[in-house]
């Protein structure tokens, strides 16, 4: 369709959690063909903009137009043309062909984003030997509204607990259950008569949840994370570029180890700043 405006066009866009605003009155646009950079130190809103932009956050003021067409109230998947659902398939059919054992499909459940998808994921461990795990959204960067001291304030936040008693209201009663491999953060039940099972991981309800954590992360550019919601790392890549032999390695992994804080102490407001999980990636 024919317009004559921006490609992209963002107008009087607000957005504010409580009391906070982290946009107000923005406007901005792009046309094709046009590279445009959003620059701003931390806290200043990108990440915010981005998010209304792609709808996983909705404006409280203001319009988001593509092509002229409003966007606003679009499910993500819409906006960014995802959700090719046989493209995801043949992922999971070539990894099974590949022999990795047992796939596992994640699903971080938002309100008003796909929470309405849950008990679809949770029908399809009837004919699919695969793990669904609902892992609980978690606070990454400037993402203000994440105030764990208060669940009710995290914008999209849905509890596991919440998703377990309406799988167990529709589809019934879960059982516990046990993983192929080790079970690490996930509490794993199924359905009876259910080919696949169900797991979930609950960092911010679960009072006790770090005590069972088992796991370091090696991020995408070579560093381990002892703990997924702090920010410390440790860079091996850094020990191999340099000519750090095996030993090196290991001493850099115990180190990563040895530091490993004892919980992510979410409830007195500590979060991860530098980076968010797509730039985390591992």
């Amino acid at each position: 369709m024919r317009h004559d405006g921006h490609l992209l066009e963002l107008t009087g866009i607000g957005k504010h959690f409580g009391g906070l605003y982290a946009l107000s009155g923005l406007d901005l646009y792009a046309d094709e063909g046009e590279i445009v950079s959003v620059i701003g130190p931390n806290g200043a809103g990108k990440s915010t903009m981005f998010n209304v932009v792609t709808g996983l956050y909705p404006p409280d003021d203001g319009d988001v137009r593509f092509r002229g067409e409003s966007i606003v109230g679009l499910a993500p998947n819409r906006i960014t043309r995802l959700g090719r659902y046989s493209d995801v398939m043949e992922g999971i059919d070539a990894a099974r062909a590949a022999g990795l054992s047992p796939i596992k499909i994640n699903v971080v459940v938002m309100r008003q984003i796909n929470d309405d998808e849950a008990l679809d994921f949770a029908r399809s461990t009837y004919e699919q030997d695969w793990e669904v795990r609902f892992i609980e959204l978690m606070p990454f960067l400037e993402e203000q509204e994440t105030c764990i001291k208060d669940t009710s304030l995290v914008l999209g936040f849905v509890p596991t607990e919440e998703i377990k008693q309406q799988i167990e209201r529709e589809l019934g009663i879960l059982e516990p259950s046990q993983t192929k491999m080790g079970h690490g953060p996930a509490r794993y039940f199924k359905l009876p008569g259910a080919k696949g099972i169900i797991g979930f991981i609950s960092p911010v309800t679960e009072s006790h949840f770090c005590e069972t954590c088992n796991r370091m992360r090696l991020t995408a550019d070579g560093k381990i994370r002892p703990c997924l919601l702090t920010d410390h790392e440790v860079d091996l890549k850094a020990i191999l570029r340099g000519g750090g032999d095996d030993e090196a390695v290991r001493e850099g992994i115990l180190a990563a180890l040895r530091t490993k804080p004892d919980a992510h102490h979410m409830s007195d407001g500590n979060r991860p700043r530098w980076r968010k999980m797509i730039q985390i990636g591992g």
